[in-house]
């Protein structure tokens, strides 16, 4: 597959690990899986003043990569800029050919629904943390350790379904090429 990153804020307004530094944090994190195309919009924040330039910013996006799939947070979540980024992609892609998963993230509410799960043995558990360990600025937050992320991803479903691990996602949409 190939992997296109477009992260679209440095952070919160009021984060103070809202700096630059990120980008090397998200690039490092990411390293293995080696992205086509890392596109960073290097802003605190995300205003609704900025809709209609990061609109045409993703639309521009989506029309030079062509995704099948794009991951995002969903609507259901408590953190405000998570769901102007949601709206945005889903504006971004409203007439294109492109299935949408939303992650779970420890910010979802409880409306987030999971119905889509892709399992994670131990070792691609060990590698998650590994990978999340190189987001210093956020080593600190109960969510980033390594004991919360593995609970995090023993889902009920985990235990119905005979799996260690298992990262969940709510379909927005499924769009299949036959």
């Amino acid at each position: 597959a190939s992997i296109h990153i477009h992260v679209l804020s440095l952070g919160s307004l009021g984060d103070s690990s809202a700096t630059v530094g990120r980008i090397s944090e998200t690039r490092n994190g990411l390293s293995i899986v080696r992205p086509k195309s890392f596109n960073v919009r290097e802003e605190v924040g995300i205003n609704e003043t900025d809709f209609h330039e990061l609109l045409q910013v993703l639309e521009a996006t989506i029309d030079q990569t062509k995704p099948d799939l794009i991951l995002v947070h969903g609507p259901n979540d408590t953190h405000q800029q998570h769901i102007h980024v949601h709206r945005l992609v889903m504006a971004a892609a409203r007439r294109q050919k492109i299935s949408v998963l939303q992650y779970a993230i420890v910010s979802n509410d409880l409306n987030f629904r999971p119905n889509f799960f892709v399992e994670l043995n131990t070792e691609e558990m060990e590698l998650k943390i590994e990978q999340l360990r190189h987001h210093v600025s956020q080593r600190d937050k109960f969510y980033m350790q390594s004991d919360y992320i593995k609970k995090f991803h023993q889902r009920p479903y985990t235990l119905i379904h005979d799996m260690e691990y298992c990262e969940a996602f709510e379909t927005n949409r499924i769009i299949l090429a036959i």
